[in-house]
């Protein structure tokens, strides 16, 4: 609920206050006075966009301010969401400095434009003739046979399926276009797969064949060498050994006679253990080489294929192959593993479209069991605000799922006998189309939970006993809700529990818009001045004082 407006420096405002309260709150005042500046400076605070034209005075900013009740509006999610300090009564500012730079707090934290027309949304209903182009919207229509028909706990539950839908949905797209584009690849990465599976590559295994190859392809000076060296050490006449030995024999003869001595026979005979080591060695080693032609060709062939994969992939080291082909493995199962994870999302997604379709079918029923009582109810209510001959028919047609259920909802119209109903949009004039708003607005007043609804002059074109009519219902409507009417007519404002007086002002030779509450005798005459344009007019007055009289329902 609105508890207060304080407008400062805007447009023809040089500053304003306005406290109303939760009962029905007229606002009246002479054209041009500057009702709707009023208007203009809710839409602003609630985020519509503003410049430097909006200033009164060009060198101070405007400031303009709403104190709202929001204790039972259950907003401390959407608070919290957007970091704000979240308390009963909450304050929204806008303010637009002299260079046209616009900021918006809320509780005194800045606060995103869009945002703030968020909240805006959830605490103010904004309903002037050009905002009845709203009941066009299909989509309000369903939002109204739902009101009517008391959905709010199916649709709640539907949507929270609905919502789980597309989720699942959504990840079995995802997976799905995977999946396609894996395909793509699955092929060739089998292909690659299959092709190192088949070299049977071993970890660290090039250095070993490249070594391998080396001594293959230099067997036959390997085996000479080695002969030789077999040759000179022990089997030519004398070898290296038996030379060794001699050498051994002659200092063991004069090892006893000092320790240099016999340090030097211990070096002689561990030099002769070494030796027969490296005869034992060299020729296990000239054992081992195999001058042998196939297997030559064999190691060069293993040398090659390696040498082949490793360009073909891209890679400076061997083990990069063994990598590549774990890496391959791994995707080839994963694309195992995600007909797996499609498999079951198609079986999920099965499920709940088996509930959501159940959930669909009741809100389906549940509409169209409510949708001729509320054609005939509106009927009704629009031939007492003066369209005697209006028709109404409410088709509801079945539509792809969505968010909303299965049902697309056409109001249709006629304000003439004889001509069937056509959609709003065809048939409504501006005046009609107001007083249809009305009547939706007045017959959704008691079941919904909108806290403020603002009425801009809808009572154009009408008078009379259509008049008292309409201030009846705006009566009605604010049993549950605040309502603010601005209005001309005087049956209206007389309906009014609190009556406010928007006028211009002139000072300092610059006029200004202001406003006050009436009471008593002021507002006798504001009512009779709306009903004869005359200060004086003692039938006027007469007439005032009646409907004053008569205000309450």
């Amino acid at each position: 609920m609105l508890n207060s407006l304080r407008v400062k420096n805007y447009i023809l405002i040089k500053e304003l206050e306005i406290n109303p309260d939760s009962s029905l709150v007229v606002i009246t005042g002479e054209t041009g006075a500057g009702k709707s500046i009023i208007l203009g400076a809710i839409d602003l605070l609630m985020g519509a966009r503003a410049d430097t034209k909006t200033l009164f005075d060009a060198d101070k900013k405007c400031v303009i301010e709403g104190l709202f009740n929001i204790k039972n509006y259950r907003l401390q999610n959407f608070f919290k969401e957007n970091e704000w300090d979240y308390y009963d009564e909450c304050i929204i500012r806008r303010e637009i400095n002299p260079a046209g730079r616009s900021r918006a707090f809320v509780n005194d934290s800045p606060a995103n434009l869009n945002k703030v027309k968020e909240l805006g949304e959830q605490l103010l209903d904004i309903h002037s003739q050009h905002e009845s182009i709203l009941v066009n919207n299909s989509k309000y229509q369903l939002s109204i046979i739902d009101a009517i028909a008391g959905n709010q706990k199916e649709l709640n539950e539907f949507r929270s399926a609905f919502q789980k839908y597309s989720k699942v949905q959504s990840e079995l797209n995802q997976l799905i276009a995977i999946r396609e584009e894996d395909e793509k690849e699955k092929d060739y990465k089998s292909f690659l797969l299959k092709e190192l599976d088949e070299a049977s590559l071993e970890q660290d295994e090039k250095d070993k064949i490249e070594n391998e190859l080396q001594i293959a392809e230099n067997a036959e000076q390997i085996h000479l060498q080695l002969g030789s060296f077999q040759q000179l050490m022990d089997l030519s006449e004398p070898g290296a050994m038996q030379i060794l030995r001699e050498a051994i024999l002659a200092i063991q003869k004069i090892a006893s006679f000092s320790n240099a001595y016999e340090e030097l026979y211990k070096r002689l005979e561990s030099a002769e253990i070494e030796l027969k080591d490296i005869l034992g060695e060299s020729q296990n080693l000239l054992d081992q080489v195999d001058i042998d032609a196939e297997k030559l060709n064999e190691l060069r062939e293993r040398v090659n294929l390696i040498q082949r994969l490793e360009d073909k992939h891209h890679v400076k080291e061997f083990n990069e192959l063994l990598e590549i082909q774990k890496a391959l493995e791994n995707d080839l199962s994963k694309s195992l593993n995600l007909e797996t994870e499609i498999t079951n999302l198609e079986s999920s997604l099965a499920e709940i479209k088996s509930d959501i379709d159940v959930k669909a079918r009741v809100l389906s029923d549940s509409r169209n069991n409510v949708k001729d009582q509320l054609a005939n109810e509106m009927m009704a209510l629009l031939n007492n605000l003066g369209i005697e001959e209006a028709q109404i028919k409410i088709d509801i047609t079945e539509k792809m799922i969505s968010e909303d259920g299965i049902d697309q909802v056409n109001i249709l119209f006629s304000a003439n006998k004889g001509q069937n109903p056509v959609p709003l949009k065809e048939a409504a004039s501006g005046g009609e189309m107001s007083r249809l708003m009305l009547v939706i607005k007045y017959l959704i007043a008691d079941k919904t939970s909108l806290p403020t609804i603002i009425f801009d002059e809808i009572d154009t074109g009408i008078s009379g006993k259509i008049a008292i009519q309409m201030g009846e219902m705006f009566k009605k409507i604010a049993l549950e809700h605040q309502v603010l009417a601005i209005t001309h007519l005087p049956q209206i404002a007389a309906k009014g529990n609190r009556h406010f007086v928007v006028f211009k002002e002139t000072g300092d030779h610059k006029t200004s818009t202001e406003i006050r509450e009436l009471s008593g005798e002021e507002r006798i005459i504001e009512i009779a001045q709306m009903i004869s344009g005359k200060l004086d007019s003692s039938s006027a007055i007469a007439s005032a004082k009646e409907l004053l009289e008569h205000k309450k329902l």
